[in-house]
């Protein structure tokens, strides 16, 4: 269990009662000075206070360093309040596929109209060691969130509402691309589309799977086959994310396997990428893992795959997906060091699948975000994804820990369940969003 501490969704380090006097003290400071609190369902992101905007645009002397490797962690660390799985199973796509076909809504999304029913197109295009990532013919910045959330098993009126408040806070702060650890459906994606914001799909892999077993890995192909014949025609659909948040770690991490059982499971996911393109060309595919720690896995299952007759060059279909957490100038060199290697010996685009402050003071938080958020923008031509939306961890005070209406905020959430800003670190990240006005940023040599 010693393993679970390395994860970054261990269970919220801070407990019911602190959070509830953070959010009473709050209130108090709002009434103090004859402010109105934020209501429950709206998000102050349209005109971002005057604080966080000087923070933004004036020069801010910072005295953080690199600390020696031997202290530092480049990975969030948490120590739970119990024992208890952090990754819920009920908040997973793990083998089998456990969604359930779902009626047509009685109300459509689209109002008396139908649905477009002609797919996106995505793609990316490559200029040397630039990439370009293209949407329906546009090149298109990602400025998105990690949105870890899995309304499927509530009735079909409460995902609309739901997720129409999600995607409207979204949409308002700037995010057009979501990824997540959550089990997306029809409802996510009809709503995605409804406020123009496109969805990377996850397919997660369980991390104790037996993956040296072919049987085994040709029933997860067989349900991958499904899975993307199921979604691929709907037009919020950007991408396919096979294996889901961080396999290979996971594997490493939570099972201590070795490395010749993360090789194999790496030349899985590979697979199912080029499984997915086979089945769907018109979007990507994104493997993710924290900082450059398993692209040698990949970059093996690529060397592989280019010895056999009728390869096809992945590299306008394929990212990788960067996790990264900590500071500034500790993000710069991990962003730097696999966009080198990715560029450089893979010939594959980088995007940052998931970024955050590591160890942020509450008040040091907007800022910290809002610094990262520059990091990414001059290391990625791609894009980046926020980590995360909301709560995302189990709540032990309840009968269901995993009721999805009831998560508890984790160090990195960015709203509480009733979609309010637990500071004004999403604030920042929208006014960088809005004022973004390069779609591609060039990469800093």
């Amino acid at each position: 269990m010693t393993n679970f501490f390395m994860l970054k969704r261990l269970i919220a380090g801070f407990s019911f009662v602190p959070a509830f006097f953070i959010l009473l003290s709050t209130l108090a400071c709002a009434r103090a000075n004859g402010t109105t609190p934020i209501p429950p369902t709206q998000v102050a992101i349209a005109t971002v206070t005057s604080t966080i905007t000087s923070k933004l645009t004036s020069t801010v002397t910072r005295t953080d360093t690199i600390a020696p490797s031997s202290t530092r962690s480049p990975r969030p660390t948490r120590t739970p309040l119990r024992v208890t799985p952090v990754r819920p199973t009920v908040a997973r796509t793990i083998l089998p596929i456990r969604g359930i076909p779902l009626e047509t809504p009685t109300q459509s999304p689209f109002g008396s109209s139908s649905p477009p029913s002609k797919p996106s197109h995505v793609t990316v295009a490559r200029n040397g060691d630039q990439f370009t990532l293209m949407v329906n013919g546009h090149p298109t910045y990602i400025t998105g969130m990690n949105y870890n959330v899995s309304y499927t098993n509530l009735p079909e009126d409460i995902q609309f509402k739901m997720q129409r408040r999600d995607f409207k806070i979204m949409r308002d702060a700037g995010v057009n691309a979501i990824i997540g650890w959550g089990i997306y459906n029809e409802i996510t994606l009809q709503v995605a589309q409804e406020f123009g914001i496109g969805v990377i799909m996850p397919f997660e892999l369980d991390p104790s799977g037996s993956f040296e077993s072919e049987a085994y890995r040709n029933e997860i192909k067989s349900n991958f086959r499904e899975y993307v014949k199921r979604f691929k025609d709907f037009p919020a659909v950007w991408g396919w994310n096979p294996g889901g948040d961080e396999l290979l770690y996971r594997m490493r991490g939570e099972e201590g396997r070795t490395a010749d059982k993360l090789q194999v499971a790496c030349d899985l996911e590979f697979e199912l990428a080029q499984m997915a393109y086979a089945l769907d060309p018109n979007h990507i595919n994104v493997i993710k893992e924290p900082r450059d720690w398993y692209i040698k896995y990949l970059n093996t299952s690529l060397h592989q795959a280019k010895t056999q007759p009728n390869y096809r060059d992945v590299s306008s279909s394929l990212v990788y997906g960067v996790n990264v957490y900590g500071r500034t100038d500790d993000i710069q060199l991990a962003l730097g060091n696999a966009r080198l290697t990715l560029t450089g010996q893979l010939g594959l685009a980088m995007m940052v699948s998931e970024f955050g402050p590591f160890n942020s003071q509450r008040e040091e938080r907007p800022i910290d975000y809002a610094d990262i958020w520059d990091v990414v923008a001059r290391n990625s031509t791609i894009g980046g994804l926020v980590y995360v939306f909301g709560p995302d961890q189990p709540n032990p005070k309840v009968p269901n820990p995993y009721d999805p209406l009831t998560l508890l905020p984790s160090e990195y959430s960015l709203l509480d369940m009733n979609g309010v800003p637990v500071d004004d670190s999403l604030a920042a990240l929208a006014a960088k969003w809005h004022a973004f006005a390069t779609p591609t940023p060039t990469v800093n040599p």
